[in-house]
């Protein structure tokens, strides 16, 4: 078993979060895609964009708003270098809702074809 993950935010000023204990990290990266962090994640360094940092530790979810920065993972230490906090409202919301909205439109489709086929395997 894996040893729980230490979450740490760094701006150039200031550590806006040094948390130990954290069971799953999620961010968005720059390109688009969502990623989930777990313990045991391999070493991994990536951009994110200006979005929601979620994470879950034994008191429950929190969440950060933060600007774009670099992520690194290794080991047990998930690190983010970010400017700081959002200080917009965040336009993920958004972008959340249209991504929700393709996969629903792509489940469809999939489905579709999917009975599509089995009727003409049947006939």
């Amino acid at each position: 078993m894996f040893e729980p993950l230490r979450l740490i935010v760094l701006t150039p000023e200031t550590t806006l979060l040094d948390v130990s204990g954290v069971q799953q990290v999620q961010l968005r990266l720059s390109d688009g895609g969502g990623l989930g962090v777990f313990p045991g994640h391999a070493p991994l360094v990536a951009e994110i964009s200006s979005a929601p940092l979620w994470y879950i530790d034994a008191e429950g979810r929190h969440h950060l708003d933060l600007d774009s920065g670099i992520l690194q993972i290794s080991s047990a230490v998930v690190t983010v270098f970010t400017s700081g906090l959002q200080t917009r409202a965040p336009a993920v919301e958004s972008s959340v809702l249209e991504e929700g909205v393709r996969f629903e439109r792509l489940a469809r489709d999939v489905q579709h074809t999917m009975l599509q086929g089995r009727k003409k395997a049947t006939a």
